[in-house]
């Protein structure tokens, strides 16, 4: 099992095409884990921006 907080990414993407103005962007949710959540607004069938992550495994799982 892995567990990062959604804010901590390393690349953010928008979308493309009919959603090249949509965007993630980070809300402030008081009961989140550190109190900050990300959000996006994108409709069906559109190719939507993304958020990258880098995680890094020590230990080899099973």
């Amino acid at each position: 099992m892995a567990a990062f907080e959604a804010e901590g990414y390393t690349t953010r993407t928008n979308g493309m095409g009919a959603a090249a103005n949509r965007s993630w962007t980070s809300l402030s949710v008081s009961n989140a884990s550190g109190n900050t959540a990300m959000t996006i607004n994108v409709q069906n069938n559109l190719v939507g921006p993304r958020l990258d992550y880098s995680l890094n495994f020590t230990t080899a799982g099973t």
